[in-house]
């Protein structure tokens, strides 16, 4: 497959080289223009508004309808986006039961706001992640250390943070933009070792995202988030057990729309990562269904829909860039034509093992303790503590419960996992991926790294099979990942 992807032109895509798809320039902290202070006034106010009850007040009869016409530029578009958005998920969700229609005050320049950027009126990745955060010093390097966030719905350090983790993955995900990028650039340039090399620097920087995630515990109580912070992050699709059964009324005189939460499938990284490796998701693989039988055409398999439609959710220029890419890649047609160069196939299959090993921390860590374990906490459900929306609905059984999303969450994940370790192409780490039931479940599986943290490769003891390019000193024995 012949690719234009070396000639992409991030700029056009709104994605920087050093920020990924996080834009270049910093959010604006607030819309310069005084004619929108009733916006950044109740906006910047929703944590006291909600804690004080008075949430539905303000918007109803506080808010003027102001025009979208003085919003002149695309950061200011952004940031009217960011408050509005903020406005109607703080608006629906601060009552029991959840306010079902929107004045017009707030669903007209929605409305508006969200047609001229290609978005859906809600809550998205964008509005609480991409476009909602600020560094405290521009002098010093963006980490975590140095990024705080903008709007939050409970003005808690707890929910600053969990925005924050998400910031700064998709700053380090700049690096697998990179070497993604690269990669197909060298099977088009038939460079073995070039690509091996742009496989090792991927599943470094995927791993990387790994250790990130791994850090949402250090600041962000799972109680605080799951009983607290996660309502507000739900949408108005299959939200009837949440009090929404028709969605939400844009206005007195508007239609109900039906539209999906705040999810991590809203970030083009992730799906970026699947495009690229060419990781294929379907529809109804879960436990009676998966693994799939072979069939000699997989494209009769169809292709999941909910991953399709979160793009709808994504900004434009993102969802043009994951289309350009999904249109050129070639890297696993061309692992799969390397039946004799075991290195060019490792090296893919360390990038599917990362991105696997990703899957299985977020559904351990994230889901287990963010959501399984506090929906199961009986002593937080007998509590007479008020709770909105999602906190109220705790589902008897695991596989019922709900994502802010709207999709049934354990099964989804699960399923977005076992996919991911299907596409292996080296026998044994498919086996051992998938925990098979052979000697694979039994081997010493090794990432390695030099002492400078660059990834060098892995190997198996039990098999024999390494994948090490040692480095000039002959010093590569620093283990970091032991499974």
């Amino acid at each position: 497959m012949t690719s234009d992807i070396n000639v992409l032109n991030l700029e056009e895509y709104d994605i920087d080289g050093a920020k990924g798809f996080l834009s270049s320039e910093m959010p604006p902290e607030a819309l310069p223009n005084e004619y929108y202070a009733p916006w950044e006034r109740i906006a910047t106010n929703i944590p006291q508004l909600v804690l004080t009850s008075q949430m539905k007040n303000a918007v109803e009869n506080e808010l003027p309808l102001l025009s979208v016409d003085q919003l002149t530029t695309l950061p200011e578009l952004k940031r009217a986006y960011v408050l509005l958005t903020f406005m109607i998920n703080a608006y629906v969700w601060s009552s029991n039961p959840p306010n079902e229609v929107v004045p017009d005050q707030l669903a007209q320049p929605l409305l508006q706001v969200s047609e001229k950027l290609g978005l859906p009126p809600i809550a998205t990745y964008s509005s609480v992640v991409l476009w909602n955060y600020k560094v405290v010093d521009p002098s010093k390097p963006l980490n975590l250390e140095n990024l705080t966030t903008g709007l939050t719905f409970t003005g808690s350090f707890d929910e600053a943070w969990f925005y924050l983790i998400s910031v700064y993955f998709e700053k380090v995900g700049a690096r697998c933009i990179e070497h993604g990028l690269k990669a197909v650039d060298a099977v088009n340039s038939a460079d073995s070792a070039a690509f091996i090399d742009s496989m090792k620097q991927l599943a470094q920087g995927i791993d990387n995202l790994t250790a990130i995630l791994n850090r949402m515990e250090e600041k962000c109580d799972p109680y605080v988030f799951y009983f607290r912070i996660r309502p507000f992050l739900a949408g108005w699709k299959n939200m009837a057990k949440a009090g929404l059964p028709n969605g939400v009324k844009y206005g007195p005189q508007g239609e109900f729309q039906e539209w999906a939460g705040g999810s991590n499938a809203q970030s083009s990284l992730i799906q970026y990562l699947d495009i690229i490796l060419g990781v294929t998701h379907f529809c109804d693989g879960g436990k009676e269904q998966y693994p799939r039988k072979p069939i000699a055409n997989e494209s009769q398999y169809k292709r999941n829909d909910y991953l399709l439609n979160m793009r709808e959710y994504m900004p434009g220029p993102h969802r043009r860039f994951l289309k350009a890419v999904g249109e050129s890649t070639n890297i696993r047609q061309f692992v799969l034509s390397q039946d004799a160069d075991t290195n060019v196939r490792l090296a893919y299959d360390t990038c599917i093992s990362m991105l696997k090993n990703f899957r299985e921390v977020h559904l351990s860590t994230i889901i287990r303790k963010y959501i399984m374990i506090p929906a199961a906490a009986e002593r937080m459900q007998q509590s007479n503590t008020l709770r909105h929306g999602l906190a109220n609905t705790h589902e008897a059984k695991p596989k019922e419960h709900v994502g802010t999303g709207g999709t049934a969450l354990l099964k989804f994940l699960t399923q977005c996992r076992d996919e991911t370790s299907d596409m292996a192409v080296t026998k044994w780490v498919k086996e051992y991926l998938k925990d098979a039931p052979s000697d694979a479940a039994n081997r010493e599986l090794s990432f390695i790294f030099d002492y400078n943290y660059n990834f060098m490769g892995f190997k198996d003891k039990a098999v024999n099979i390494q994948h090490i390019e040692d480095d000039e000193n002959g010093d590569v024995d620093f283990f970091i990942h032991h499974w």
